[in-house]
């Protein structure tokens, strides 16, 4: 009984991480297409601005 618990509760810990992980790897995501569309107007500016 006290084993099941035990692995009950590091299975649920390991799936709450699992999701704060995935939360993370999200956030992380959207940051990097943030940065992409930054840098590409940016590069945008500096072409229409040398031309």
């Amino acid at each position: 009984m006290s084993s099941y618990r035990y692995s009950y509760i590091t299975s649920w810990r390991f799936r709450m991480q699992l999701e704060r992980g995935e939360e993370t790897q999200h956030r992380c995501n959207k940051n990097i297409q943030e940065i992409r569309r930054t840098i590409s107007r940016h590069v945008y500016s500096v072409l229409t601005i040398c031309r």
